[in-house]
């Protein structure tokens, strides 16, 4: 379970997840924010089809005392028919550094000309590489290691 002032920003949440879901008092269903700038109130989703994401933006400020969610970005709850699709905050740079969520790519390794589909936060020689596909370089590093340990045994 995570809480409002905890969720990082431009990180899509599960409304499943959240614990203090605030002045939402109908526990299965919940508004989407862009079908009800679209139809106006009272269209509902059911929770597991809503997901929560905490944007940042010029107004945005941070107040670790604050239990409101103005303390801390803004909201947008998302239906399966208006989903995240990742874009950062334009403002994501002004956001408190414990909020930014750590940058992830997609693995750079082609096998047997398909791209791998896994993300990944790690880089290894210059390249993302998820763990799987990394395993080899970290090996291969190891041994470099371990070889030039020896050689220097030598001198």
């Amino acid at each position: 379970m995570v809480l409002f002032k905890d969720m990082m920003i431009d990180t899509a949440y599960p409304l499943t997840v959240i614990e203090d879901r605030g002045d939402d008092r109908d526990p299965l269903t919940s508004e989407c924010t862009y079908c009800r700038r679209a139809d106006g109130w009272g269209v509902r989703h059911p929770i597991a089809d809503v997901t929560v994401v905490r944007r940042w933006t010029v107004r945005s400020y941070w107040d670790p005392k604050s239990n409101q969610l103005g303390g801390g970005g803004r909201y947008e709850w998302r239906c399966t028919e208006h989903p995240y699709n990742g874009d950062s905050s334009t403002h994501a740079a002004d956001a408190p550094q414990h909020l930014i969520p750590e940058r992830r790519e997609r693995c750079e390794e082609i096998t047997l000309k398909t791209l791998c589909t896994k993300m990944t936060s790690e880089r290894y020689e210059g390249r993302w590489l998820c763990s799987e596909h990394a395993a080899s370089v970290v090996e291969r590093l190891r041994i470099e290691e371990r070889l030039r340990a020896i050689t220097e045994g030598w001198d």
